[in-house]
């Protein structure tokens, strides 16, 4: 959920920036420049304000995954399992919802801005392209974290825990 509202908040930010230009070959008046502006800080703090909350949620359901899921990937490091492909294990767990939030998130900003705007614009497609793997990319490091603190414990440890 988180990954998608921060999808939603970037599509929606991009299209913001390109709405100015388009605003401004229209002609804008000072009190339109002012604000432009002050919207634009708006939508910058919620944006990092969002940024930061999936920042958040995605360590903790990272870490909550591979708390959950340390007993099955004891057995299958026992099993011939390197530390390397349980954290890929993990990570890819995490990136299949992101990719889902992603492809909604992005016609989902797209609605929240014409919602706002009576200027109907789309943001270039190179930014999109590179906005959309750039999430990926993180959650990707996020969910990484998580999974490779939880490799550095011996597997034996792991089956002899007591469940939580």
């Amino acid at each position: 959920m988180g990954t998608a509202a921060t999808t939603v908040m970037v599509t929606a930010a991009l299209t913001w920036r390109v709405s100015l230009d388009a605003e401004a070959a229209r002609g804008t008046s000072t009190f339109e420049d002012i604000r432009n502006d002050v919207t634009a800080h708006v939508m910058l703090g919620v944006t990092v304000a969002l940024l930061a909350l999936s920042v958040l949620n995605t360590v903790f359901v990272s870490w909550s995954t591979a708390v959950q899921a340390r007993r099955a990937l004891a057995v299958t490091r026992t099993l011939g399992a390197t530390p390397g492909e349980v954290v890929a294990a993990l990570c890819t767990a995490q990136l299949l919802p992101a990719v889902g939030a992603i492809a909604v998130g992005i016609p989902i900003g797209f609605g929240l801005f014409s919602l706002f705007s009576d200027v109907v614009v789309i943001p270039p497609g190179a930014w999109l392209a590179v906005a959309a793997p750039a999430v990926l990319l993180t959650v990707t490091a996020l969910a990484a974290l998580p999974a490779w603190l939880h490799t550095r414990k011996a597997a034996g440890c792991a089956l002899n825990a007591e469940p939580v």
